[in-house]
């Protein structure tokens, strides 16, 4: 697994994250917000998405506070067919599995998969291929203090992509 952090407030949580033998790249970077809406004070929010082109499937997350910083970031490439939707269920899992490591406070999570976001709240037994992801999902969400899903459309999806 890596993960990319764009900006770490100390090394502490970069040590932590070495140590947990996560291959991690530092960078500093200047992003476009499209759009955003924060969390509520003091919450963080994990942002989503998964896309499916010609030149192949990709799953990405982003972790901010209420302020807009960035606390972790992760993007990958998938080789194994997947359908949309279950790519937007990894990213989900992605970044839970990742931010679960060193954060316990209330999350928000949100992306433009309404699918995603039902399955997860409340399963699904049509799929048994994502039985594994939703537990390990639903598992991730018992750690964080509060929790609250939003789906949202967004004009940047093409960024994304």
């Amino acid at each position: 697994m890596k993960i990319s952090i764009i900006k770490a407030t100390d090394s502490t949580t970069v040590n932590i994250i070495k140590r947990m033998g996560i291959s991690i790249e530092l960078r500093q970077s200047l992003h476009r917000i499209i759009s955003w809406s924060p969390p509520w004070p003091h919450w963080l929010k994990l942002n989503f998405d998964g896309t499916k082109k010609r030149n192949g499937q990709r799953i990405g997350f982003i972790v901010r506070d209420w302020s807009g910083f960035p606390y972790l970031a992760g993007y990958k490439s998938i080789a194994i067919p997947q359908t949309h939707n279950s790519l937007e269920l990894r990213a989900v899992w992605w970044g839970l599995k990742g931010l679960s490591k060193f954060y316990q406070g209330p999350l928000s999570i949100e992306g433009d998969s309404q699918v995603t976001l039902l399955t997860i709240s409340k399963g699904s037994k049509e799929n048994w291929r994502l039985a594994t992801i939703l537990k390990e999902i639903k598992q991730s969400c018992k750690i964080f203090r509060w929790l609250c899903s939003r789906t949202t459309v967004r004009q940047g999806n093409g960024i994304a992509d």
